[in-house]
């Protein structure tokens, strides 16, 4: 039986190990569902390319900023310190939901990493690995290097979202 997204919204977190359990289940015993993707609810956003991107801190939570931070992240730096320069960092390890301690976008290094200030909590990210470290001091010497994504604006000009696909 279909569930309505209303009804999703919430089932889901009472019973999600139970539909996982359901759908494992489902898959192993081949009797799980073969639904085709509608092309007219098919997402056709692009990766976005470096440089382009932009955190809107003021209206991003901690969670978000969290998931898009792990799906861009492949190697090496994505954020600017408030100079523009370049923090070569690791990937996010977490967050946490708290009252705001710092101005929203902030970063600061703490032991193991640094941790980037959000409306409403903190990210956690790792050091940069040795390896990250000279690959990245490796391209900004041969010119491969195209620069930071810089420090992400407040809103945009059309108070619109300023930021790319989020699973948030």
């Amino acid at each position: 039986m279909a569930q309505m997204a209303s009804d999703l919204a919430v089932t889901l977190p009472e019973d999600r190990p139970g539909m996982l359990a359901r759908a494992v289940q489902a898959v192993e015993a081949g009797a799980a569902p073969r639904v085709s993707q509608d092309p007219a609810r098919a997402m056709r956003d692009p990766v976005p390319a470096r440089g382009v991107w932009r955190i809107d801190f003021e209206r991003w939570g901690a969670e978000r900023v969290w998931h898009f931070l792990r799906g861009v992240h492949v190697r090496g730096p994505l954020l600017a310190d408030a100079r523009g320069r370049l923090v070569v960092h690791g990937g996010a390890r977490g967050f946490r939901l708290q009252a705001p301690s710092g101005t929203p976008g902030r970063m600061e290094r703490v032991p193991g990493g640094f941790r980037l200030h959000c409306r409403d909590g903190v990210v956690e990210l790792q050091a940069a690995s040795l390896a990250t470290r000279v690959w990245w001091a490796t391209r900004r010497l041969t010119g491969a290097w195209r620069g930071p994504a810089g420090p992400s604006p407040r809103r945009s000009a059309t108070g619109e979202r300023t930021g790319t696909r989020s699973s948030a």
